[in-house]
Order: C-alpha cells, then structure tokens, then sequence
C-alpha cells in the first residue's frame, strides 16, 4: 500500500502543536489504512507518552523544569520502547521545549532576584530548539551570576555552543573550566567538541578506565592539544590552586584507594600553575620546578609500561620545549634592552 505521506505530515505538524488529540485521532486513521506501517503504532506510543502528562504544559510552579527531567524520560522510554521515528521524536521535541522555555520565562519573570538556575535552563531550552545566539547570550548572563556551587553545565553547554559558532578558543575555555572544576560532574556524552572525542578515545586506548578518564582528559588535552587554550587566572584563583595542590599531595601519600583519580587531578592543577608561572608573569624557576614536579607524577601512573612510557615522553618533549622557548625569548629580551647604540 502507497504511505500517506500527507496524513504523516498532519500527524507530525499535530504533535509540534501539542495538539495530542488531533494527532491521535489521526494517527488512528493511519493505523486503519495501513495497519502493517510500524510508523502508526510508535507515534501512538509518543503521544500517549505525553497525554499522561498533559498537567506540566499548563502554568505551574516548576513545570519548566518538570518537562526538562520528563524529556529525559521520555528519551529512555523510546530506547526501551525501540521508538526510531526521528520526525515524530523531533516534532515533539520542538513542543515540550518551546512550552518550557515560555514556563522558565514566566518564572523567571516572577522571580525576586536573578535565578541562575532557571538561566541555565532556558540556556538549554534554547539550544536544544537551535536558537543558538539566545543561548549563549542567555547561559553567558548566568555564568555572571556569583555563586558558590560547581556546577559545569553551564561551561559543557557554552563550550558546545561556542565550538558550533566557530569559537573554538572560546569554547576551549570553557570546557577546561568544566574540567578544573568538578572533572567527575562533566557528562561527556552530551559534549559536541571532536578534540575532546578523539582525546577520550586516546585516553581509553591508554588503558585508563571509569572515572579516571574524566580526570586524564585535561591532561591529554594540554600535552596532545584539543584543550590547550585556559583563561588567564587571577591571584585569588592562584591562592586556591596552590591551597589545592598542597591538599591533593597529602591525599596521594595517605589516601591510596583514590590514587588513580587524585593523580590526574594533581596534574592538571599543576598545568594550570604552570601557564600562570610561564605566561602570566614569567616565573621560570618556578615553572622549572612544576614541569619537574610533573614529570615525577606521570612516573607513577598506574597502566601499561608503554603508555606510561608514551605519555612521559610527550609531556617531557612538549614542557621542557615550552621553558626552553620561553626561556630563549626571556635571554633576547634582556640582551635587547641592555644593548647600548
């Protein structure tokens, strides 16, 4: 029997609509013209999905952020439920985020005071609808918001969001900041980067496994490029870096059960001391010190003899090449400004 390709395009258009009725009334008329289409019958199941949910559309406290949690379980019923229907998924998809986003805006809108988390939602909202420049725009307020948690949503979303606009630098910073500030919160599943894909990959086939692999990305990233650009920091960051690095050392000499993730961890910090000895204020002996210190965890980590062997020596090629030009430039500068004409 020819499709209806017509009746499927109603269908489509009802659901973007949330007009779940139509869709259903249609979809059933489909199922009787054509009962053998398997289209038909998965569509039937995504919109009785959220005609059970009807309530969270409608004005509420927290329904916009009731829909966001409910998108993720729908996306796991279609798994479970074997739902392949790209169109009816994305036609859906357009309602309940487009729904959401005009929830967050009255929530926000009622809001006292600027709430960050709401922010970070709409961001979403916005990216997941495609309306890239309201997201940045949106997510890059809330990131201005002062607050004292670490989530890293907001840094995966605009790294992703960046790097889609051409930013790569930008979005570069970002997902280093995801991953100085909590590596085992980053989901990595929902980065679009391709650096940090091909990083992952290397990382695994090094022999790195579970939660260490969050924590060797930066790493990998800095000695093998992907991730090689950071925000400059300022004093107080390097105070807390510092007081970090002191606490992380103590725990890998006490706490061995959660060496294999504090080692990575340590290192990444020290990297971050060392572009700030190096490029923000030319502390070279400093810096001599750190890729020394760095040389010496990379001694120590526990996978095969040859990609510890592989990593110590790139990070060794690469650190003491960066303090040797460094270095070279520093010694002409200083010839340069002694120099008597």
């Amino acid at each position: 029997m020819t499709e209806n390709v017509e009746l499927k395009r109603n269908i489509y258009q009802a659901i973007r609509s949330g007009d779940f009725q139509i869709a259903e009334d249609l979809t059933l008329k489909g199922m009787d013209e054509d009962f053998s289409n398997p289209d038909y019958e998965k569509m039937l199941k995504i919109i009785k999905f959220w005609q059970n949910r009807t309530e969270m559309f409608e004005p509420g406290e927290n329904n916009g952020e009731k829909l966001i949690e409910e998108w993720d379980h729908f996306l796991s019923f279609c798994r479970e439920q074997r739902i392949d229907n790209k169109k009816a998924v994305l036609s859906i998809k357009n309602y309940v985020f487009y729904r959401a986003i005009d929830l967050l805006i009255e929530s926000y809108r009622l809001s006292p005071m600027p709430n960050r988390e709401t922010l970070i939602l709409l961001g979403q909202c916005f990216y997941e609808v495609g309306i890239v420049e309201k997201a940045i725009e949106t997510l890059e307020y809330a990131m201005s918001i002062a607050t004292e948690d670490n989530d890293v949503r907001i840094y995966t979303m605009l790294g992703n969001l960046y790097y889609e606009t051409g930013n790569t630098d930008l979005s570069m910073i970002m997902f280093n900041e995801a991953f100085l500030k909590m590596p085992q919160l980053v989901n990595i599943d929902v980065i679009e980067y391709p650096a940090i894909k091909n990083i992952r990959k290397t990382v695994l086939e090094d022999g790195f496994k579970d939660n260490e692999i969050l924590e060797w990305i930066p790493v990998y990233g800095y000695l093998y490029e992907g991730l090689t650009t950071r925000r400059k920091i300022e004093y107080d960051d390097y105070m807390e870096l510092k007081e970090k690095i002191i606490d992380y050392e103590k725990s890998l000499r006490i706490d061995k059960k959660v060496r294999n993730i504090i080692l990575p961890r340590l290192v990444n910090y020290y990297l971050w001391l060392l572009d700030y000895y190096i490029y923000q204020i030319g502390a070279f002996e400093n810096a001599e010190k750190v890729v020394s210190r760095i040389l010496e965890l990379l001694e120590e980590v526990h996978t095969s003899s040859e990609a510890r062997t592989r990593l110590l020596s790139r990070a060794h090629q690469l650190l003491r090449g960066i303090l040797e030009k460094k270095n070279t430039s520093k010694v002409t500068k200083t010839a340069e400004e002694n120099m008597v004409f």
